[in-house]
């Protein structure tokens, strides 16, 4: 079969659910053509290259077995795909006012179909954690009461002091649990059409054609609207999630590839875009978050950054020790820096701490080994037998708690009780190194 499908056979392949018998999935790690030790060999011979400007090519038949596979694992800019064709997202269905009335200090209230949607919102986490906590609740009432003055100014006053204590949203949770309990109790049928159209969704937009071969997607549905619902205490906790349109999507093609047809009339996408050197295949801002469709887990894209991934884990695995005798060997210079680099590497070694960065003032305080302040850390007394136990004590990734009593080696105890010494709670641990250059040196320089 050739590797290239005309357009023209689109609508066809789609619309055919046996689509893997017309277009095969792609099987490149079957293939005999790919070479793994030539990767390895080119990757690794990739700089020397660049800078001896070697630009002449090279005897068709030494880089036949590996050209296509070459193209992903080297640098960003390479061409990943000549070919990228598929139909787009799917959006959730537009909100339908259900009427259900709110009340406020016991008066019900009916709201206007945008409010109503809100007010629903809530009612769906009432027998959720978010909705006792504070700051969720702190930060939902302050949208929802916005947009309550904005709906009804003549009743600003009645509104003004209010608190979500006020309002009860019950009538509401207690109709969509009497919806839930209805699509349970759906007959056979129904639920055979329901099956019926999202196994149709999912031949229309759940596929790709990359270069010729069928590509299943990631997710191909766009994030519904919302309530954030972070773990933890994370500032962004009870925000409204907005509804994403085709006006907020890029869209990402074949250079020659159709673009595909918005499935929401009256709109249209943000851009189009020919990046044959990205694998995503359209993109969207969600508050201040990049989301992007993708591939499946089983594509060639995912499929060889996975390999490339676990190929330099496994150069790692034989070069731990060399990496353990660089770390304690920075330990023992004078040099604070490389004190703070040999004790950080230490921690992520021996307790598979994150790296860690740095956050931004509204985002949620999670922290990593080298964003440790000095509050995250315990130490006992010199002269306690218990001297060389620390605990570690802060919110992880996620926003979870991570609380560990640990015993460290006793050079790794006292280069941390400098390391506090004269410092405030807040003050950071490891103030002399940077995550992007310093610690990633450390490490990269082994393997490479």
């Amino acid at each position: 079969m050739k590797n290239q499908i005309t357009s023209k056979k689109i609508e066809k392949i789609f619309k055919t659910s046996t689509i893997f018998d017309i277009v095969p999935p792609n099987r490149w790690w079957e293939k005999e053509k790919f070479d793994l030790e030539k990767v390895e060999d080119d990757e690794d011979n990739e700089e020397e290259n660049n800078k001896s400007n070697l630009n002449e090519k090279k005897d068709d038949s030494e880089n036949s077995n590996n050209e296509e596979n070459q193209e992903f694992f080297n640098t960003k800019n390479t061409v990943k795909f000549k070919t990228l064709e598929h139909n787009g997202v799917i959006f959730p269905s537009a909100y339908q006012p259900h009427g259900v009335k709110i009340k406020f200090k016991e008066e019900s209230i009916e709201l206007a179909p945008h409010l109503e949607e809100l007010a629903t919102f809530w009612a769906q986490v009432l027998d959720n954690d978010l909705s006792q906590k504070e700051v969720a609740r702190k930060n939902y009432f302050k949208e929802f009461k916005t947009q309550l003055l904005k709906a009804y100014p003549e009743k600003k006053e009645k509104f003004k002091d209010s608190t979500i204590n006020d309002f009860d949203f019950s009538p509401i949770h207690e109709y969509l649990l009497a919806q839930r309990e209805k699509n349970k109790n759906k007959s056979k049928e129904e639920k055979l059409q329901e099956k019926e159209k999202r196994q149709k969704q999912a031949e229309t937009y759940g596929l790709a054609l990359v270069d010729g071969y069928a590509e299943k997607l990631s997710n191909n549905m766009v994030e519904p609207p919302g309530l954030y619902r972070r773990r933890g205490d994370h500032p962004g906790s009870g925000k409204l999630k907005n509804r994403i349109l085709p006006e907020d999507i890029s869209i990402n093609v074949g250079p020659d590839d159709p673009v595909p047809i918005c499935n929401l009339p009256g709109h249209s996408w943000k851009m189009i875009q020919n990046n044959t050197s990205s694998t995503w295949l359209a993109m969207y801002k969600e508050d201040k978050q990049t989301k992007y469709v993708f591939l499946a887990g089983n594509s060639k894209f995912k499929g060889m950054n996975d390999l490339k991934k676990y190929e330099k884990a496994r150069k790692v695995k034989g070069l731990i020790e060399t990496i353990r005798e660089d770390y304690y060997r920075l330990m023992a210079t004078t040099d604070s820096e490389k004190q703070q680099l040999g004790v950080a590497t230490y921690l992520i070694d021996i307790l598979a701490l994150r790296v860690g960065n740095e956050k931004g003032d509204d985002e949620a305080d999670t922290v990593g080994c080298c964003s440790l302040r000095v509050e995250h850390i315990k130490l006992n007394d010199e002269n306690d037998e218990k001297k060389n136990f620390v605990t570690f004590d802060f919110l992880a990734k996620d926003s979870m708690r991570y609380l560990n009593t640990c015993e460290l080696d006793e050079r790794v105890v006292k280069l941390l009780r400098k390391f506090v010494r004269a410092k405030k709670s807040t003050d950071d641990l490891f103030e002399n190194i940077n995550v992007c250059n310093s610690f990633s040196f450390l490490l990269l320089r082994q393997v490479n």
